[in-house]
């Protein structure tokens, strides 16, 4: 599958809820994504590949909110159309 986003052009960012209960690795991973949006595999700057990863240090996934969003080379969100067909854009 990420050799697949990959030669798509497709692109990850790490998308937290944003509020005070999120932990500090997870509101950098979270900005610096935004600006700096990652190949499928690559890791994000607290380290992990994605949110929830198997095999991680359980600080880092226990009760975590956080999802991966998918991204164009612009860094724009990708929303499905199927998405925005039921629940607009």
């Amino acid at each position: 599958r990420n050799e697949l986003h990959v030669a798509a052009g497709v692109k990850i960012a790490w998308r937290s809820r944003r509020d005070a209960k999120v932990r500090p690795t997870h509101v950098l991973a979270d900005s610096d994504s935004r600006s700096n949006p990652r190949d499928p595999g690559q890791p994000f700057a607290n380290g992990l590949l994605f949110p929830h990863q198997p095999g991680a240090d359980d600080d880092e996934v226990r009760q975590c909110r956080c999802v991966v969003a998918t991204v164009g080379d612009d860094g724009q969100q990708i929303v499905p159309k199927w998405w925005t067909s039921i629940f607009g854009s």
